[in-house]
């Protein structure tokens, strides 16, 4: 791997994380399977797999987002499982700006 190569690669896992949570924003409080939540971001599947892995801790949960595995998904349980029944492990939400401000302790 060349430095230009992991330079660019630097930059765009912020911005991909920014997306991603962005996205989880807009639909707040949706249960998303990683894979259904790259889907519907745009994003490559691999990009969130760490992502939603992050978002497990409780600096995560105090900054509003929740994530569990094998949890629910809004896609997958409205229409039914992804092709080849192929539900990603991780599960991610967004529990809004009421949930932030509810854990604001200053």
């Amino acid at each position: 791997m060349d430095s230009s190569t992991s330079d660019r690669d630097k930059i765009s896992q912020p911005v991909v994380a920014l997306a991603a949570l962005q996205f989880l924003d807009r639909n707040r409080g949706e249960w998303f399977c990683a894979s259904c939540w790259a889907e519907a971001a745009l994003i490559d599947d691999d990009a969130l797999n760490g992502l939603a892995v992050a978002l497990s801790d409780q600096k995560a949960r105090s900054a509003g987002y929740q994530s569990a595995t094998h949890g629910q998904c809004t896609v997958c349980d409205n229409h039914g499982s992804r092709p080849g029944g192929s539900r990603a492990r991780w599960s991610v939400r967004s529990l809004g700006p009421q949930r932030r401000d509810s854990l604001d302790t200053t």
